[in-house]
């Protein structure tokens, strides 16, 4: 598609016409300096080779770069990407267009915050837009490009959209994917939907370059052994009969991490100490297969690459989260999929031509896509130069070479040319360079401009003193005589990556406004830490006074933290009821909020403690009494929870007691981590919070019937034995795991499943499941949770007090130090319903 051509102005954009017009450009030692583009390109009206484009047959304001003759007579002005204007004299202001049709290697390159990030967001919004019969994709390493659904909201790029004669828009298809396991830490209004991949999809390369393993050393041999037992099958412990993988997992190819894991830790050449594997090693490799559940990337299938790579979507992976070398596993592993489904379906469709062949559900989901794009910002870590590896180099390069017959094109930017991959680089087609600071960099660049270079452009100064999202071109195709300047086009969607600007707008606040920050932050960190010195609450207060430009009296604050159960004890602050949870609800509380006044006196202090007895830490009431009235009745009629013969009989609010725990857990060298764990005092299970919901541990009480020789048996169940493994790893008798066993079978908290005549255990996680691992990542997830004084009036009857939840602890994770016990309630809704024979019952409702 080809836009209109406006009207050129004398402001070029991006450019800060308060600050840059100070700056002059150094274009060489005999030419005169300017502060802009405009300027720049009339230094040189006479450039040799003369420029020349392959031209619109409809517009001859519109220039093309990228693109065909053949292409260009076959297909005309569709599928391209308007990337900006020529910024010279000769062809001036000429519209030029990327083009999409075929596949390209793209190579941006620039010092930070000259705009390479920038240009990388207009081509593929451009391609949204114009091309709905490519799939692109985005991997974001920063998490900037979630914004691209929002309309451009910068003034000033608002009114250059104008004169370009574009608007500010969203980019309407795109679809924003994160890690399947770390949503809960992206906001929800950035991101869409999650992505995956199953472990089967990696080689022993991958996982050797990922976990930074020598690929030929001891544990790379025994992880690439493992790798091969998983496929083909592998003989268990102490038996001799071979167990088949499909016939263990009823998966084939498509294995977990926990298969991998149950091989290291069952296979018997693994076990028999005389084949060569050190126990040591065993441990090291199957600890770092555990460490990768916690990445966040794996799942038993993984998303199908047709979800990823779809027509007339803009895919953005934002790996933001992720370690740069995690970032490199999903990037490579994307690459080899996306070529070997392009290439595939390729000849699928040669085969479904001669014979009819259909593809089946698992084909079509995997290897159905269309040609793709894919753009890597920060690429010199992806694939850097020389004898370095990642985890995405060998990918890449193969994506390169490979993939332009089946339709697949790159766009990579970075900050470095110089760190690049060669093979890579020897094959870019089109190469945008911004503004180069170091000449090692300017050097790579010159050396593979895909195109001529006027001597004018040659000087190592001209590209470091290029203004901001300016660059100099350069196109492989014939039709583009010579490298030129190209001066970047607006973006109609909003961009997240630019500088923090150190200038901002001071907001205006009152001394009391202020009072009242200053003395908010002080009373958190000191929640946070039950102490804080008085030096540090100083320093807290100079601060904020900075920041806002005002002069409150640290006596004020001071003031008003001992008016609220705080006390000062030799220059240290601290609360006078320790035991008792304080904090506040930042979501509630802003400067704005007016906090009782100071009392004057201890004993007023005193008096007023008294009055607030009642008055206790709780989850905040998000559901109040009409609400509830309203669930209940509806649900009623809609018979969800309640029979349509019940009746309301009353509604009650009553608050549980749920016990924050905090405890040290000794680590190695006598160091300890602090941790927190949540129990419900009337269950006495664990609880914690999923982002939208509590949920509970099962089984916790029960521990205190079993021995801890039963406890050694249930941690090794969490995955499905058979006894003679429980004999091996726990050194103990068939009769003594077989007692074991019929315990839990009385407690109904065993599955028993038979493969190949021998029985596998395992514990039934739908009655007992309970966190054997002391730092577990789920007990501390109410810790993020806001807590709101209220007056509990109505508290249920405790079932477990506190020193039976210690000893059920000391039970089930032994040496752990506690620090401190706080008390926290749960409002719960009591719904008392009856029905015609007066029987009645009771349904409770979080109310949070």
């Amino acid at each position: 598609m080809v836009i209109k051509h406006s009207k050129s102005t004398e402001n070029d954009f991006f450019e800060d016409t308060e600050n840059s017009s100070s700056k002059d450009v150094q274009l060489s030692s005999s030419i005169a300096s300017s502060s802009s583009t405009e300027n720049l390109s009339k230094q040189f009206q006479k450039i040799k080779p003369e420029l020349k484009f392959l031209e619109s047959e409809t517009d001859p304001n519109c220039v093309y770069i990228g693109k065909k003759k053949s292409v260009l007579k076959q297909y005309g002005d569709i599928g391209n990407a308007l990337i900006g204007k020529v910024a010279e004299e000769d062809q001036k202001n000429k519209l030029v267009y990327l083009d999409g049709l075929n596949p390209h290697v793209i190579f941006l390159d620039g010092a930070r915050g000259t705009g390479k990030s920038y240009v990388l967001g207009v081509i593929a919004e451009q391609l949204s837009k114009n091309n709905l019969y490519i799939g692109q994709i985005v991997v974001d390493p920063v998490g900037v490009f979630w914004s691209m659904k929002f309309p451009n909201k910068e003034k000033k790029e608002i009114s250059i959209l104008q004169e370009w004669g574009l608007k500010p828009e969203g980019v309407k298809n795109l679809k924003v994917f994160v890690p399947f396991g770390l949503s809960q830490n992206v906001s929800k209004e950035t991101f869409d939907d999650y992505f995956s991949m199953s472990p089967s999809m990696l080689t022993v390369d991958d996982w050797c370059l990922t976990f930074g393993i020598d690929r030929f050393s001891p544990s790379g041999l025994l992880l690439e052994k493992t790798i091969d037992y998983v496929k083909k099958g592998y003989t268990v412990g102490g038996t001799q009969e071979k167990k088949d993988v499909k016939s263990i997992t009823g998966k084939g190819n498509n294995y977990t991490l926990e298969d991998i894991i149950f091989c290291l830790q069952n296979a018997s050449d693994f076990l028999d100490q005389k084949k060569g594997y050190k126990p040591d090693s065993i441990r090291a490799l199957s600890s770092r297969f555990d460490a990768a559940k916690s990445w966040g990337i794996f799942s038993d299938s993984g998303t199908p690459l047709s979800k990823l790579s779809r027509e007339g979507q803009l895919t953005v992976l934002d790996t933001s989260l992720l370690e740069e070398n995690i970032t490199a596993l999903v990037i490579g592993i994307l690459a080899r999929r996306i070529l070997s489904a392009r290439k595939m379906l390729a000849r699928e469709e040669a085969i479904k031509k001669l014979s009819k062949k259909e593809m089946d559900a698992e084909e079509l989901l995997e290897i159905e896509i269309p040609p793709t794009w894919l753009y890597i910002d920060e690429a010199h870590t992806l694939i850097p130069a020389g004898n370095l590896q990642t985890p995405a180099s060998s990918a890449l390069i193969e994506y390169v070479k490979q993939g332009r017959r089946p339709g697949c094109s790159l766009v990579f930017a970075t900050q470095q040319p110089s760190a690049i991959n060669t093979k890579v680089l020897s094959q870019v087609d089109i190469l945008i360079s911004h503004k180069l600071i170091f000449n090692d960099d300017i050097h790579a660049i010159q050396k593979r401009m895909p195109a001529i270079i006027p001597n004018e452009y040659k000087d190592p100064n001209f590209i470091k003193t290029l203004p901001f999202a300016t660059a100099l071109v350069g196109d492989r195709s014939e039709e583009t005589s010579r490298a030129f300047i190209l001066r970047v086009a607006p973006r109609a969607s909003q961009h997240e990556g630019r500088d923090m600007e150190t200038i901002r707008d001071i907001k205006k606040l009152s001394n009391s406004q202020v009072l009242n920050i200053a003395y908010k932050l002080i009373y958190e960190k000191l929640e946070k830490n039950g102490s804080l010195k008085l030096s540090v609450a100083q320093d807290i207060l100079d601060v904020v006074n900075s920041k806002y430009k005002t002069n409150v009296l640290f006596e004020d604050v001071l003031e008003k933290l001992l008016a609220n159960d705080v006390v000062l004890i030799k220059n240290v602050l601290s609360f006078k009821t320790q035991n008792s949870v304080k904090n506040i609800d930042s979501q509630n509380v802003d400067a704005e909020e007016t906090f009782e006044e100071p009392l004057d006196n201890k004993e007023e202090i005193v008096q007023h403690v008294l009055l607030k007895e009642n008055i206790k830490y709780c989850l905040p009431l998000r559901i109040n009494n009409y609400e509830i009235q309203n669930i209940a009745k509806a649900s009623i009629s809609k018979g969800l929870f309640f029979q349509s013969k019940e009746k309301i009989k009353d509604i009650v609010l009553k608050y549980r007691l749920i016990y924050k725990i905090s405890y040290n857990l000794y680590l190695d060298n006598d160091q300890f981590k602090r941790m927190t764990c949540y129990i419900d005092s009337v269950t006495g299970e664990f609880i914690h919070f999923l982002g939208i919901h509590f949920k509970e541990s099962k089984g916790f009480p029960l521990i205190s019937e079993f021995s801890d020789k039963d406890l050694d048996i249930l941690y090794l169940l969490k995955s499905p034995q058979p006894i003679s493994v429980l004999e091996k790893k726990l050194n103990l008798s068939e009769s003594d795991i077989i007692a074991s066993i019929d315990l839990f079978k009385s407690k109904n908290i065993l599955v028993v499943s038979q493969k190949n005549k021998v029985n596998y255990f395992k514990v039934n996680e739908d009655v007992f499941d309970i966190p054997f691992d002391a730092q577990h990542k789920l007990l501390m997830t109410l810790d993020g949770l806001p807590l709101k004084k209220e007056n509990v009036a109505d508290v249920e009857q405790i079932v477990f007090d506190i020193n039976k939840i210690k000893e059920l602890l000391i039970k089930l994770w032994g040496d752990i130090e506690f620090v401190s016990f706080e008390e926290i309630y749960w409002p719960l809704w009591n719904i008392f319903l009856i029905n015609k024979s007066n029987n009645e019952k009771v349904i409770v409702i979080d109310g949070v």
